[in-house]
């Protein structure tokens, strides 16, 4: 077992949410260093690395949502508003949509809720993204509407923290919410590097 899951809760008072933050520090800062996001936070990514970005990330939100759907945490999920936001950058820049692909396992118990934990949390630094899509997109939303998210992100954030705090506040839950966040952080690299 991972130290951090042994170590993510170390008292009390410590939140759900504070432990998967911890635990999963170090893979989401690794996230901000993909070659993708550097090259759009410089003003250099060419558009069809841009349109294989957004294909990498459909396919990562299928899977989540996919395992969400599965493990009955359909309803805290917001893959279906994310995939719909995806097909409508890559229709306009001209990309395809790529077929899911099936078979990635966010693990077992309340793992799906870590992996949700994840996509969902990456929806709100979404933004900043979208501020530095300026070079591409000029003042268009059209291209980066994923990015930008839409009304209902925080409302479902909220909602999902308070499913992780009432789900996920003691162990063993904890710790497979912690160890689902991980597979997914590991996901979400794997699909962006993937050429």
């Amino acid at each position: 077992m991972n130290v951090l899951l042994l170590n993510a809760r170390t008292s009390d008072d410590t939140s759900a949410r504070s432990a998967l933050r911890s635990a999963s520090d170090a893979a989401h800062q690794r996230m901000h260093g993909l070659e993708p996001f550097t090259k759009i936070a410089s003003g250099t990514l060419p558009v069809d690395e841009y349109r294989r970005l957004l294909q990498s990330l459909y396919l990562f939100h299928s899977a989540v949502g996919e395992a969400a759907d599965k493990g009955g945490w359909s309803r805290v999920s917001s893959a279906q508003r994310r995939l719909e936001l995806l097909r409508s950058d890559l229709s306009a820049l001209g990309g395809a949509v790529p077929v899911p692909v099936s078979g990635w396992d966010a693990g077992a118990g309340k793992a799906v809720l870590g992996s949700l934990y994840v996509a969902e949390g990456s929806m709100l630094g979404g933004r900043v993204v979208a501020r530095q899509l300026d070079f591409l997109c000029g003042s268009q939303e059209d291209g980066r509407r994923f990015f930008v998210g839409d009304a209902c992100d925080r409302a479902n954030w909220s909602h999902l923290t308070k499913v992780l705090e009432d789900q996920c506040s003691q162990s063993p839950a904890l710790s497979e919410a912690i160890d689902g966040a991980c597979r997914t952080f590991d996901w979400f690299e794997q699909c962006i590097v993937a050429p």
